[in-house]
């Protein structure tokens, strides 16, 4: 199962799966739950890919779902 939502284009999707799948479905379960708030949910995320050696990836994710992820659980905090 995918937990990621990002684009599947060119097989970036499987490769950001494999990397920061498991990641992504604690991410989304510290949130959807209420564990941690969407903010620091989106920063253990980050941090994760950071620690992982992807420095970009990881920031990149940060703004992305700091902009967009909103949008899959329809709250925006």
């Amino acid at each position: 199962m995918a937990y990621c939502s990002v684009p599947r284009l060119l097989g970036f999707g499987k490769w950001f799966e494999t990397r920061f799948g498991g990641l992504c479905k604690q991410h989304d379960e510290y949130y959807a739950v209420g564990i941690l708030p969407r903010k620091a949910a989106d920063c253990y995320l980050m941090s994760g890919i950071v620690l992982k050696g992807y420095p970009v990836f990881g920031f990149l994710t940060y703004i992305a779902v700091r902009l967009f992820g909103w949008l899959h659980y329809g709250v925006r905090k």
